[in-house]
């Protein structure tokens, strides 16, 4: 709080008033700026305006936890999932459902880092705005006790006689803002948004920071007589009890009347031709006003460059999006290259090849991302084991609660022990010829030491046929077991 003063005539009036705080389009939401033509307007412009962004940073908020919740009822659908298929499509959606955590954490970076500092120079500004219209309606509460004198020492010393009024003082007046008759027509709540915001209403620098006031001066017969005690509003040879009415014969005085200063509220353009000239950064100007003016400016032009997409969701994925590679089509392709089907510098996916792989992935309906994948999280059920209890809930409903860590781990152990079984085998004897199918994918042909990948076919190596004619191998021995570790290993790294 800083106080801020006005010489008035020969009287000076002190009054404390807020500090600016130095800190760091024709659209409904303009028409508003441009409909907030008085102080009372614009008050309640600024502060619904405030409160319009701190509301949108909440729900970006609330997004947040809605993303990390998809991403959780994925991972636990990922982890629970009866079939590596079943499994790889789970997992690529909970990749693409993290990516949509992340782009929403990163977009909530960006609006506070926008949205805080306008909500601080809105909020400041409207009290500004509201203290300076009290100060514009005050009134004179006091008008002290007037003591007649000599020449006074501040600046009259010339002076014959003078009269000295301690403790005059003023009142703030109500300027009554009132939502109900004030926020209509264009300027109605609903309108009053940052976006499409091209101008915002900004007052005269002398309405914030000064006072005016109309002082008379006046006397009556020899001014040096008018020294009786005991006055009430004038220095006179008597007491005069009727304020307005000189009743002796000698009389010195003043009278005060508070007058207004013009708002001038007037619509700023922070976009478009004029952008440069009034959003120049918070650096500019040389007075205190002017530096505020410049901080305010900068905070509000800055809502203008905030991007307004939202960040969508996993469950929004759909199958033709995946086919036609317009939805997450680097995760897509990410998981082809997994699979082997990509190379590793490959920059382009085949449209036939993509779609293909999407519906060897999640099923051959036109749909069957949405109803075989998306729609089970909400209506399937799965067991699993929470502190000793057998609990039954929708991977959803389990995201959204406070096991999802547990059930992540059981699911995981649990699809370990199912993969264990169903690949342990001991003493399973299994010719090489068998292994080498001239039909298997180049990347499963070369993990078998056995195998070689020739002339676009699995073939067996040419030694092994000839040591191991008319012979078996044992390729897991009776104390040991092969697991299938690709899709766990994905779904680990994902999470």
């Amino acid at each position: 709080m800083s106080y801020q003063q006005a010489s008035l005539g020969a009287l000076t009036i002190t009054l404390m008033l807020l500090a600016p705080t130095e800190t760091n389009a024709d659209s409904q939401s303009t028409k508003a700026a441009i409909a907030a033509t008085t102080p009372c307007k614009a008050v309640l412009f600024m502060e619904k305006l405030a409160a319009s962004l701190q509301t949108k940073l909440a729900a970006e908020m609330e997004k947040a936890k809605a993303r990390t919740d998809e991403a959780a009822a994925l991972a636990v659908a990922a982890a629970a999932a009866a079939d590596d298929n079943k499994r790889l499509g789970y997992n690529i959606l909970w990749a693409i459902a993290i990516q949509a955590q992340e782009g929403q954490v990163e977009r909530i970076k960006q609006l506070d880092a926008v949205y805080a500092p306008a909500v601080t120079q809105l909020v400041n500004l409207s009290t500004r705005l509201r203290q300076a219209a009290m100060a514009n309606k005050r009134i004179i509460s006091s008008r002290g006790t007037p003591t007649h004198g000599a020449a006074p020492a501040n600046g009259a010393t010339n002076a014959d006689a003078s009269c000295k009024y301690a403790g005059w003082t003023q009142t703030l007046g109500d300027i009554n803002c009132k939502e109900e008759t004030e926020l209509t027509g264009d300027l109605a709540t609903a309108n009053i948004q940052a976006e499409g915001l091209t101008k915002i209403p900004y007052p005269n620098t002398a309405f914030l920071n000064s006072l005016a006031a109309d002082i008379t001066a006046f006397s009556k017969g020899t001014p040096t007589n008018a020294n009786a005690g005991s006055q009430t509003w004038v220095c006179s040879s008597g007491g005069d009890a009727a304020v307005g009415t000189i009743g002796q014969s000698h009389a010195i005085g003043t009278l005060v009347q508070p007058t207004a200063v013009e708002h001038g509220l007037t619509a700023i353009e922070i976009t478009g031709a004029n952008k440069e000239k009034n959003c120049k950064g918070p650096e500019q100007g040389t007075s205190t006003e002017e530096r505020a003016k410049a901080v305010f400016l900068s905070a509000i032009c800055n809502l203008a460059a905030v991007a307004t997409e939202s960040i969508g969701s996993a469950l929004a994925t759909t199958t033709t999006g995946l086919k036609s590679g317009a939805q997450a089509a680097t995760i897509v392709k990410a998981a082809m290259q997994g699979a082997g089907l990509l190379s590793s510098d490959a920059n382009n996916v085949d449209k036939a090849t993509l779609e293909k792989f999407i519906s060897s992935t999640f099923g051959p309906s036109d749909k069957a991302v949405e109803d075989d994948f998306i729609a089970p999280l909400d209506k399937v059920k799965l067991n699993y084991i929470a502190n000793n209890k057998e609990t039954t809930e929708t991977p959803t409903a389990i995201a959204q609660g406070k096991n999802v860590a547990v059930a992540l781990a059981f699911f995981s152990g649990k699809a370990l022990k199912t993969d264990a079984i169903k690949n342990t085998n001991p003493d399973k004897e299994i010719k090489p010829t068998e292994k080498c199918e001239p039909d298997t994918k180049e990347n499963e042909c070369k993990k078998d030491e056995n195998c070689e990948f020739k002339d676009g076919k699995c073939k067996l190596k040419e030694g092994v046929k000839a040591e191991n004619d008319g012979k078996t191998t044992n390729t897991t021995g009776s104390n040991s077991f092969v697991i299938n570790k690709a899709p766990l290993l994905l779904a680990f790294l994902l999470f």
